[in-house]
């Protein structure tokens, strides 16, 4: 009997598992659809408003060329080494972002710097090919799809130091190209400039005391770069692509959409937050461009830079965008991206941006999973505690005291009541009379105590007292008493299902006799003695975290699966 209870019981949670009741079906679609909406349906969402913006003398999508800015793609470094725990979530969210960027169908991908998180500090020439392939594998390109890279400080390293590789922009421009690019696009120049060479090089020219037009620039150097371009003359609209923004006033402000104070000057081993104010102007003065592009500050900034104009004395007004973070970063709370277009009408000059939020690294957890969790834990609550109360009151109304078989048979024992005066009893205190078939219950009659011994104080008070045994505790109803007798209940009879009459708290009384008279001693547990009851308040708790284990199984698989597609 104990086995087939046992299988019985195994079989209940079976089913109790696969087939649940609906509340915990219902949650678990909720679940498992908020999964999928947290971990992709949010970068649906978030580009779902990202649209290429239209520059002047474009009708339709084919008099426009698409190239698509990403800033400070920081790829953390491959396994084993990049497995820290911000990396992986990084990477996780990065992949799942370019698996929607891409649906925007760029025909040019510009990366301004900063691919690879510790590029720079990379010696082995295998590690760092290594480290290529990884970055290639987080942005993978549709055919057609051209990819141009800027260095950054942390690619190919920021001032002189033993730490960095001796042979680092040889390397990179094994793998990523020339340092320093020019580009006829769409009837515009693109000029895509070694921001970090610069600045090294100008600390040379700062050191000689020289100034930009007495400067001999070193041989492949930006400076030289810039030199030749401005030598050539462009009859395009130029379009500069900086890693390191540009010199500004330190009182500009950045617009509206930067989340929090602006770009300060700031210089530190290895990195620099704008460039020279004297470089600023050489490279305004020399490229004269129409807009300019920027990163590695991770946040959006939009400023006006004036520049004298050549003829009529005016001043022309140069913005300068830089791109906000496409990786999480701690500085922001939205990653982002830029849409860059422009017009290829023939004989036409025109250019359009737009920038682009991807969603809260860390609003899916904070916005979506924690308060779904709450209202989760407070539903299944509710529920149990519903049924519970439900069930309390089926076994209040289904509790009867039915005696044993001992006691039966000690009531029909002979009495010397006739069975007349049996029959007038029974039938009294019964609302039908008993069928003459029946067996008739005898009541036996009440014993009397002896009288007590005299009286010692003289007081002369005599009393018989009516001996009444204590009443014997009333049998617990059937589902107690099965309760009990199941495999899981305890020794003392408490396990299994809470049923019969709520357990009291502690008490203790003493009853005898003084001077002739009973007297009785109780002592009670105080109100905030611990009663029983907490073991039903502990039961309905597990309860609760048992479906919570139902509900979050199948949602933790989803998730488990889209984070191994998304972290591979």
């Amino acid at each position: 009997m104990a086995l087939l209870d046992t299988r019985r019981l195994r079989s209940g949670r079976l089913v109790r598992t696969f087939a649940p009741d609906p509340l915990v079906a219902a949650l678990r679609f909720a679940w498992v659809t908020l999964i999928i909406w947290g971990e992709i349906g949010v970068f649906f969402y978030a580009l779902s408003g990202c649209r290429w913006p239209m520059p002047a003398f474009a009708t339709s999508a084919q008099d426009t060329t698409r190239i698509l800015l990403i800033a400070d793609a920081q790829v953390p470094a491959p396994p084993p080494d990049g497995r820290s725990l911000s990396g992986v979530f990084r990477g996780m969210y990065m992949r799942r972002a370019w698996a929607v960027t891409r649906r925007l169908r760029p025909q040019m991908v510009f990366f301004l710097g900063d691919m690879l998180t510790h590029g720079r500090a990379i010696e082995s020439d295998e590690e760092f090919a290594r480290y290529v392939q990884h970055f290639h594998d987080f942005f993978p390109l549709d055919d057609g799809v051209e990819a141009r890279y800027i260095p950054g400080n942390a690619d190919v390293g920021l001032g002189v130091s033993n730490a960095f590789s001796k042979h680092v922009r040889q390397r990179y421009e094994r793998y990523f190209g020339r340092v320093n690019q020019y580009l006829s696009v769409a009837n515009h120049s693109l000029v895509l400039l070694d921001a970090p060479g610069i600045v090294d090089e100008d600390y040379n020219r700062v050191g000689h005391s020289t100034s930009f037009e007495e400067w001999i620039p070193m041989r492949d150097g930006a400076i030289e770069f810039v030199k030749g371009l401005a030598a050539d003359g462009q009859h395009d609209p130029v379009i500069l692509f900086s890693h390191i923004p540009l010199h500004r006033a330190e009182s500009k402000g950045c617009g509206p959409l930067r989340e929090r104070g602006t770009i300060h000057r700031g210089v530190g081993h290895g990195w620099q937050k704008t460039l020279g104010k004297q470089t600023s102007q050489f490279l305004l003065e020399s490229l004269r461009p129409v807009a300019v592009f920027s990163a590695d500050d991770r946040d959006y900034c939009d400023v006006t830079h004036a520049l004298p104009a050549i003829a009529e004395g005016r001043t022309t007004a140069i913005h300068e965008i830089t791109v906000k973070s496409y990786s999480p970063a701690r500085h922001i709370s939205q990653p982002g991206l830029h849409l860059l277009s422009l017009s290829s009408v023939t004989g036409t000059h025109a250019h359009a941006h737009a920038p682009c939020a991807l969603p809260r690294a860390s609003g899916t957890p904070t916005r979506l999973y924690v308060p779904a969790a709450c209202t989760t834990v407070l539903l299944l609550l509710v529920a149990h505690a519903r049924r519970a109360a439900a069930a309390a009151r089926l076994r209040l109304a289904t509790a009867s005291p039915l005696p044993s078989h001992a006691d039966l048979a000690a009531l029909a024992a002979p009495s010397p009541y006739s069975a007349s005066s049996a029959y007038s009893y029974s039938y009294a205190y019964s609302n039908t009379p008993p069928r003459r078939d029946a067996p008739r219950i005898v009541l036996s009659p009440p014993r009397v105590a002896p009288p007590p011994p005299e009286d010692d104080d003289g007081d002369g008070v005599r009393a018989h007292y009516l001996f009444t045994p204590a009443p014997a505790p009333a049998p617990a109803d059937p589902l107690t008493r099965r309760a009990r007798a199941s495999p899981g209940a305890d020794a003392d009879g408490s396990g299994g299902a809470a049923t019969g009459p709520a357990p009291r708290a502690w008490a203790f009384s003493y009853a005898f006799t003084f001077r002739g008279r009973r007297r009785r001693v109780a002592l009670r547990a105080p109100a905030w003695w611990p009663r029983p009851a907490r073991r039903r308040r502990s039961a309905l708790w597990g309860a609760v975290a048992r479906d919570v284990g139902r509900v979050a199984g199948p949602a933790g698989a989803v998730w488990a699966v889209l984070a191994w597609w998304y972290s591979r």
